[in-house]
């Protein structure tokens, strides 16, 4: 899935771009990149085997402006995160999630900047000791929120939470689960 959908990904991003909102004051950047690092806190079991994380993973994100009112502004937003599953208990294995979805970040105008977003991701797990019977897959929703601190005029330094929900679907899995993810992030706007 990861290899595949990675290109499609990029493409989506670079898609995203050109729509964004055309009136961006100076002082406030139009688009950004981002990079995370972090720890996925839930419990998982796939045959006899579990795993209870922090898992550690890290992201990418694209994002662009779309609406701009006064100093808040609207993101849109598309990324991906890998999640490595050998940490604790007998289980092995790796976690893709692509999400794509909305960004509300306040005070834009200052050094130090909060935001809440919220939108639809794809999860898929991969067990490496089980059969792939125990694979399971499916899509969710996320929502969350960030704080920021510009230590540059186009790059910040910030953490985040967020609480994804997903349907896993597989052939020995069909559930619905919850899990949250702390990460820091590193974000290029320009």
């Amino acid at each position: 899935m990861g290899k595949r959908l990675r290109p499609s990904l990029a493409l989506l991003a670079l898609c995203w771009l050109p729509i964004g909102c055309n009136t961006v004051p100076p002082g406030i950047n139009r688009s950004y990149v981002q990079l995370r690092i972090d720890g996925s806190g839930h419990s998982i079991e796939a045959a006899e085997n579990d795993g209870t994380g922090p898992f550690p993973g890290a992201g990418f994100l694209f994002g662009t402006l779309f609406q701009l009112d006064g100093t808040s502004g609207v993101f849109g937003e598309v990324g991906g995160k890998v999640s490595d599953l050998d940490q604790g208990g007998d289980l092995e294995g790796t976690s893709y999630h692509l999400h794509g979805g909305l960004r509300r970040t306040f005070r834009l105008d200052r050094p130090l900047q909060y935001s809440l977003s919220g939108g639809l991701a794809w999860h898929e797990f991969k067990f490496q000791n089980t059969s792939s019977d125990f694979d399971f897959r499916g899509p969710g929703a996320y929502v969350g929120g960030a704080v920021d601190y510009l230590i540059r005029p186009s790059l910040s330094i910030g953490a985040e939470f967020q609480v994804h929900f997903f349907d896993a679907n597989g052939d020995e899995t069909d559930e619905f689960s919850v899990f949250s993810d702390l990460g820091i992030r590193l974000q290029y706007r320009f």
